[in-house]
């Protein structure tokens, strides 16, 4: 009988350990999830700077071009 209770105990044990495992995968789940949005909205940032510059540059040729052809 004491081994039957000391196995149960285990079997308690490694339940409450599974819990608490879970718990903390639902954190991390939740975490990586904000730093997905986080990363997100960095790329969407970069892109819109990107896209900015590559107007500016689109700018200058169109005027070095007008220069160009009026000479």
């Amino acid at each position: 009988a004491a081994g039957f209770t000391a196995m149960r105990q285990d079997f308690v044990d490694l339940r409450a350990e599974f819990g608490d495992l879970r718990a903390e995968f639902g954190d991390l789940r939740a975490e990586f999830g904000q730093l997905r949005g986080y990363v997100e909205h960095g790329f969407a940032e970069m892109r819109g700077k990107l896209d900015g510059a590559a107007a500016g540059q689109q700018q200058i040729v169109d005027l070095l071009t007008t220069i160009i052809d009026s000479n």
